[in-house]
């Protein structure tokens, strides 16, 4: 971290290299292959990466850095012994379903068995 002089708080550059590839990912996901099981998520996760932007002071650049750094926050809360609303919680399980299937179809692209490699 301190060759990319991240003192504070910032990514790695590996990390931001990981969530464009997780950005096109989705995006070939939802529109060239037309996966129907992520559409419904999308559908689910859309308004709670909008919202928690609202609640954020710094607006994440991307959907998976929003649900990442959403993902984040409840975690951090939850090792504090804070409490955690029920909504909280519901939205936590819709990032935690996006992030699960992109990642399912990440480590599928990249062993060869997704259809995006035919």
């Amino acid at each position: 971290m301190k060759t990319q002089d991240l003192k504070t708080s910032g990514h790695l550059g590996e990390t931001y290299d990981l969530i464009s590839e997780l950005q096109l990912l989705q995006h070939t996901l939802s529109t060239v292959i037309g996966d129907v099981e992520f559409k419904k998520i999308l559908t689910k996760v859309q308004p709670l990466l909008a919202e928690f932007r609202t609640k954020t002071d710094k607006i994440p650049k991307s959907d998976i850095e929003t649900a990442l750094t959403a993902m984040y926050g409840y975690l951090s809360l939850k090792l504090a012994s804070k409490k955690v609303s029920e909504e909280t919680e519901a939205a936590v399980k819709v990032f935690g379903a996006y992030l699960a299937h992109l990642s399912k179809a990440y480590r599928d692209m990249k062993s060869g068995e997704s259809p995006l490699n035919n």
